[in-house]
């Protein structure tokens, strides 16, 4: 959750260059220490090799590069180059007339320090207000039976909890594909309630629209694929995600106090 700043992209110069994956990986769990305390070491490893994939992809070979692809990751989720919330990511990428795939991570790296700024704010405050907004709605709570009928469409519910980012998503013409995508996933995963809808469009707008498949998410594929649960995968996958939101908070809390 920290932002990509010039600082770091000498540290991957000076350091990374010659690395491979497992020293990278070392490195990087050293400068984003929250998804070290909840990725562990074994799952920054996956998510640079994840990385250096994608990277590959886009002409980007060098460690330093891999580096840099790699915070986007962090900060952005494991799609973040095909993101349709993030359509100037894939924009920069491919456009041949940016000479040179080095000078296109370049400015892909800083338009996502404005946009990043822009939707968690400076100091990450907008991320974890929305947390905290979640945390505080019935449909960021544990329940027992039932699911809690929703007070609201999820559309307002999504723009009540992370504001800042859904007044971007709805400049750029994007919001509404991603409630589309949410009702999409909802009708594959066997909920066709507004509740699960919202969920799954709520995951995508903090975590990504790649959320379902992302290394560093582990918990949603085993908690949607956990085939000898009587529960729906819905259900499933909100108590997951509970717990998954009170992880975050929690490191997020240590790392401040530290």
């Amino acid at each position: 959750m920290l932002l990509i700043r010039p600082e770091q992209t000498h540290v991957f110069e000076d350091q990374l260059a010659r690395e491979g994956d497992g020293e990278l990986a070392s490195r990087l769990g050293a400068i984003y220490p929250i998804q070290q305390a909840l990725l562990g070491s074994d799952g920054i490893l996956a998510v640079v090799a994840l990385a250096r994939q994608r990277a590959r992809e886009h002409g980007l070979r060098t460690s330093v590069a891999v580096g840099l692809y790699t915070g986007l990751v962090f900060q952005l989720g494991s799609d973040f180059d095909r993101d349709p919330q993030l359509p100037w990511a894939s924009e920069i990428l491919q456009d041949e007339e940016i000479p040179g795939a080095a000078a296109r991570l370049e400015l892909t790296c800083r338009e996502a320090m404005v946009v990043i700024e822009r939707i968690k704010g400076p100091r990450d405050e907008h991320l974890h207000a929305a947390l905290q907004r979640l945390r505080q709605d019935p449909l960021g709570r544990p329940w027992s039976g039932q699911p809690p009928a929703l007070r609201e469409e999820p559309a307002a519910l999504l723009q009540r909890i992370y504001p800042h980012k859904v007044e971007l998503l709805v400049e750029q013409g994007t919001f509404a594909r991603l409630l589309d995508d949410g009702r999409a996933a909802a009708r594959v995963h066997h909920g066709t309630e507004p509740w699960c809808e919202a969920l799954l469009s709520g995951l995508a707008l903090l975590l990504g629209s790649g959320f379902l498949h992302d290394p560093q998410l582990p918990w949603v594929r085993e908690a949607l694929d956990d085939a000898a649960a009587s529960e729906p995968p819905c259900v499933r996958l909100h108590r997951a995600a509970i717990a998954y939101l009170d992880r975050v908070m929690a490191v997020v809390a240590r790392q401040g106090a530290a």
